[in-house]
């Protein structure tokens, strides 16, 4: 089983590293201000920041579509076909993040309500039972493994230590939270195989 641990965080940033980050909280602080003077002008930024990321992340996996038709998406249209249901999910999902943050926290019921909007309208009892691997296609068409994810049985155990790892790390002064939060982003990716568990199946059904 994978150890994560994010102690590394205090002794291995470049100084000048760290002085940005604190010139990002800086900046955050006053645009808190900046957010009730110009409210509307933060509510159209957040908009298309929803929209990008919504095309975005969805290109990732291979799921494209027009501009025009993630904007209708975004601003509530009913999905027509499997892929614009995966769209509206992580939509909805990413909406709940921008306007609930304050109220929300990084928990194992947090993450599978998350993976439940994304996923329960386009299979919601299609459980992932068989170990993956992250293929990469080379230009000369041949394959080769990128990466190894957590393997289907541990991911339980995984994901208990992964929490349990960010709990540990985010109550640690000395560890910025904006290195803490991509550190942590990239092993829950590496885990991977989260739908694969019974509880989860059990919790969509539920």
């Amino acid at each position: 089983m994978r150890k994560f641990d994010y102690s590394f965080l205090k002794k291995e940033i470049p100084g000048t590293i760290i002085g940005t980050v604190g010139i990002i909280s800086d900046l955050n602080t006053r645009n808190q201000v900046r957010k009730l003077q110009y409210e509307k002008t933060f509510e159209k930024l957040r908009e298309k920041a929803v929209i990008e990321s919504v095309k975005a992340s969805n290109e990732i996996e291979g799921i494209v579509t027009t501009e025009e038709r993630i904007k209708d998406l975004v601003a509530g249209a009913a999905p027509l076909t499997h892929d614009e249901k995966e769209i509206s999910g992580y939509k909805d999902a990413l909406s709940l993040i921008h306007t609930e943050h304050e109220n929300l926290d990084v928990s194992k019921e947090v993450i599978l309500m998350f993976h439940r909007m994304i996923e329960e309208s386009v299979n919601p009892l299609e459980a992932e039972t068989r170990d993956n691997l992250i293929m990469e296609y080379l230009s000369d068409e041949s394959r080769r493994v990128r990466f190894t994810p957590v393997k289907h049985k541990d991911t339980e155990e995984a994901m208990e230590q992964l929490i349990l790892a960010f709990y540990d790390a985010r109550q640690d002064e000395e560890i910025p939270v904006l290195f803490l939060i991509p550190c942590f982003i990239v092993d829950y990716a590496s885990i991977h195989s989260l739908t694969g568990t019974e509880e989860y199946q059990d919790f969509l059904r539920y």
